[in-house]
């Protein structure tokens, strides 16, 4: 089983149609439709926090291998960041041990 992570930088403002397209386009050969599709909900909802919520830009980070697929956004924005905060927002999906595609 291998991982593979790829990382997407976006700016601020920046529509999700493109990055979603993207996401799709890598994760798509990997695993089923239907679980792409909820990596990609979750994606969306990740990257439009970070364009709302802070003045500066953002990277798309996802991770995936055979059985799970980890989606991440790195907000660029330092000055959003309170203390102890992380500046990467993170969703998992794991289809579990076993399970085909």
């Amino acid at each position: 089983m291998t991982a593979h992570t790829v990382q997407v930088p976006f700016a601020h403002g920046d529509p999700t149609g493109p990055l979603r397209r993207q996401a799709h386009a890598i994760l798509n050969p990997w695993h089923p439709a239907d679980y792409v599709e909820d990596a990609l909900l979750a994606i969306s909802e990740l990257v439009q926090n970070v364009t709302q919520d802070s003045a500066g830009d953002g990277v798309l980070i996802i991770s995936w291998d055979d059985s799970s697929i980890t989606g991440g956004v790195r907000d660029e924005d330092a000055g959003c960041l309170s203390a102890g905060s992380s500046p990467t927002r993170w969703i998992s999906l794991n289809r579990g041990p076993g399970v085909a595609g």
